[in-house]
């Protein structure tokens, strides 16, 4: 995964190839032809052709939904979504009447992201998508307001298992490689306890390790990779790793050192043989540990 937001080097604006980081995008020749031939797609030719035509003609002139009408209208675009917090909803009313003014037609819909039961912006993205597809055939939005709040996620996929103790516990088993284990990090909006470490699948764990942004206090190893994970984590700068020899112990760990307010997540970043058959043995283990707490 790459994480150019991050990078303080700046190779590729200072034209030092030698210095690019191991994760650098540009290292990957493969990677830079695709990005280059997607500047060539007529769709993201068009978008970005008119982005420029329009910031040109209205900048500081034009307010932001003048430039937003003009440049619906420059794609040929006629069906618009509109999503909003329930404290703009007049304000949200108006911008949708000014818009079917301009002849398009609006699909609001309204739903904050903490009223949901599901965690990530991987996440929120999967819901505004589904919102739009289902509104767009036409469901009416109670319908689609009252399904999204219910939908409780995916199980082994950073599925809510409990609170104890005021810790609460995340099953996502499912992260069975370093970019799937980045999203369940992600995801946390609190202090985390990490489980990581498993099968050796010859992985790299720096991204994984480098997307903590302050988020983990422990991570407890465990597997034929626990090794190799805290030597990438050191090399990150993080040393607040703890090796155990058994799942079992590695949550024990867990609760011992979770703090009310915490978060206890399972992320392995690998995969779960040579300790259990698959990964969703992996992750009913853990409920079921949690559970009897």
């Amino acid at each position: 995964m790459y994480t150019c937001a991050n990078c303080t080097v700046l190779a590729c604006a200072n034209n030092a190839p030698e210095k690019m980081p191991k994760n650098c995008p540009m290292r990957n020749a493969s990677v830079m032809e695709a990005a280059r031939a997607g500047y060539d797609l007529p769709e993201n030719h068009d978008f970005y052709v008119n982005c420029s035509a329009i910031e040109g003609l209205g900048y500081c002139q034009w307010p932001r939904l003048k430039e937003t009408v003009e440049f619906c209208k420059r794609m040929g675009y006629h069906k618009l979504g509109l999503a909003f917090c329930k404290g703009l909803r007049k304000e949200a009313r108006i911008v949708a009447d000014l818009l079917r003014a301009q002849g398009f037609e609006v699909v609001s819909v309204i739903c904050k992201t903490g009223e949901l039961q599901i965690l990530g912006v991987h996440n929120y993205e999967n819901v505004m998508a589904a919102v739009a597809m289902a509104a767009a055939y036409g469901v009416d939005l109670d319908v689609i307001r009252k399904s999204v709040l219910a939908f409780k996620g995916v199980e082994h996929r950073i599925e809510y298992v409990a609170e104890k103790n005021g810790v609460v516990y995340y099953n996502d088993s499912k992260g069975t490689n370093p970019d799937a284990a980045i999203k369940g990090i992600q995801a946390m909006n609190r202090p985390t306890i990490l489980i990581g470490g498993g099968y050796d699948k010859q992985s790299d764990f720096h991204e994984w390790i480098q997307s903590f942004d302050g988020k983990v206090r422990y991570l407890v190893l465990i597997g034929a990779t626990k090794e190799q994970i805290q030597k990438e984590a050191a090399e990150c700068g993080f040393h607040d790793c703890i090796l155990k020899d058994t799942f079992e112990e590695a949550l024990d760990t867990c609760v011992e050192l979770a703090r009310p307010g915490d978060a206890v997540l399972l992320s392995p970043a690998c995969a779960s043989w040579g300790m259990f058959p698959n990964y969703e043995v992996r992750g009913e283990e853990f409920k079921k540990y949690v559970n009897a707490l």
